[in-house]
């Protein structure tokens, strides 16, 4: 049975290389690669030059280590365990931090918009409104600022 062989251009020749030289390249593949080689001067020069490199390389003495450095790296990149210690409640982060400003704000909403609603219906004075809200507020210092506001503010407050 004959192998089909496998046209190649330079580019398939680049992508098919590495298989080739190291010998798992197909049948069809290895003789497509050895025939555009014989026809294109350049992928023939880098073949004959990855071959020239690799019989170099085989060649070399091998090389071994003076002395065993795995000792030395082992110990170096081994990482001591360090134990977790149980944690109280005291080290958890407090999750409801926003809560208290929160309500704060919310209640300070709740003030200014049933002061506002109380003074623009009953259309009083300032200092008929500045009565009002002292007698139906609960004092607390959001009212005591907001009165101030009130009693300072030159257009007064239905005007």
């Amino acid at each position: 049975m004959t192998t089909p062989l496998m046209n190649l251009d330079c580019d398939g020749f680049a992508d098919a290389l590495a298989d080739y030289l190291e010998g798992d390249a197909s049948d069809g593949v290895r003789l497509g690669m050895e025939a555009h080689a014989s026809s294109c001067a350049a992928c023939q020069q880098l073949l004959a030059d990855l071959t020239a490199i690799r019989t170099d390389a085989e060649a070399l003495p091998e090389l071994t280590p003076s002395r065993d450095l795995w000792s030395g790296i082992a110990g170096r990149i081994d990482a001591r365990v360090i134990p977790l210690e149980a944690r109280t409640i005291r080290d958890l982060p407090k999750r409801r931090t926003w809560l208290r400003p929160a309500v704060a704000a919310a209640a300070l909403v709740v003030v200014t918009a049933g002061t506002t609603y109380v003074l623009t219906r009953a259309q009083l004075n300032t200092s008929q409104a500045i009565e009002r809200i002292r007698a139906e507020v609960p004092p607390c210092a959001e009212v005591d600022e907001l009165i101030e506001f009130i009693r300072a503010s030159e257009r007064g407050v239905v005007k």
